[in-house]
């Protein structure tokens, strides 16, 4: 939903701006840290990655526009595919 559904007329109306931004999970040894430090971006974690942390203060401080969309994996392919 997040790579194209939630661009569409039919969910997003009022065309709400929508960023999509997906990041690498590059945890530290868990010896180093363990929870991943800050490059980890899985579910538990991802609150603790710099770059989320940079977005957030970002959007907070009013320069969220300044966000734009970043892929680092072929969703787009997939979401091409499902006719909504």
């Amino acid at each position: 939903m997040g790579a194209s559904g939630w661009r569409k007329p039919l969910f997003n109306p009022h065309g709400v701006r929508v960023v999509t931004k997906e990041c690498r999970h590059s945890p530290l040894a868990a010896y180093k840290d363990i929870r991943g430090g800050v490059g980890a971006a899985d579910h538990i974690n991802i609150l603790g990655n710099y770059e989320v942390t940079l977005d957030i203060l970002r959007i907070v401080s009013g320069y969220g526009d300044k966000i734009s969309d970043r892929f680092t994996s072929n969703i787009l392919d997939y979401a091409a595919k499902i006719d909504i």
